[in-house]
């Protein structure tokens, strides 16, 4: 059963998605702690609004109590609202380029599969095909898991910023990482778009099937 990767890459995606759901909302934490005393303190002085108290579910994003909020910090420790939640968000990202990089190289691969006779040249480099796939998705993978842990290390020293570049590293890995890590399947697109996509037997085969329907237009068969 050859469909059996993807049918795995599916349930696991669909297993991470419902523990994501199914994570549990934290709760505001002590106002009277070190960590939350000083920032809970500068906010109200500054926009006069409460932080929601003790006990009261916040959710993994902006307090439901304080709707309007000019503060970036208005979500508070990101440590607090998102440890609970970043391994699983690391798997369902990781898990949908894992699912994307195999149909991509499934759909590149059918045009070959689709011809009954291949060249020899083709047969003995037919590990070129999966071979170029599964290193951009390599590529990509390995990018998202630094965008990932870069993250989780601001989170754990969140007063010591390191930056990579102009930037601080998961946002570095963010702009410059996974905005052009997708660059390799675009240059495999570029370069084999003559052999994967649309090859010169296709290109043959599509220029027969207008000429015959536009033989037939000229020509139409008269009806006995």
């Amino acid at each position: 059963m050859k469909s059996w990767p993807s049918l795995v890459l599916l349930v696991a995606l669909w297993a991470v998605v419902l523990h994501l759901l199914l994570t549990p909302e934290i709760v505001a934490p002590d106002a009277t702690s070190d960590n939350t005393a000083s920032s809970a303190d500068a906010a109200a002085d500054r926009t006069g609004a409460h932080l929601p108290a003790e006990g009261t579910a916040i959710g993994h994003g902006v307090p439901h109590r304080n709707p309007i909020f000019p503060d970036m910090n208005q979500g508070g420790s990101g440590q607090q609202r998102h440890a609970s939640v970043l391994l699983g968000g690391w798997l369902f990202g990781a898990l949908q380029i894992a699912l994307f990089t195999g149909l991509l190289a499934w759909s590149a691969g059918l045009p070959a599969a689709a011809q009954s006779q291949q060249s020899a040249a083709r047969q003995s480099h037919s590990w070129l095909l999966p071979g170029l796939f599964v290193f951009g998705g390599l590529v990509f993978e390995v990018v998202f898991a630094l965008l990932c842990r870069s993250y989780q290390v601001s989170m754990l020293d969140p007063a010591n910023t390191q930056f990579l570049g102009s930037f601080p590293e998961a946002t570095t890995w963010l702009l410059f990482g996974i905005w052009f890590a997708p660059g390799v399947f675009v240059a495999l697109y570029v370069l084999f778009f003559d052999r994967w996509i649309f090859s010169p037997q296709a290109e043959t085969q599509f220029a027969a099937l207008v000429a015959a329907r536009t033989t037939a237009r000229e020509h139409p068969v008269e009806e006995v």
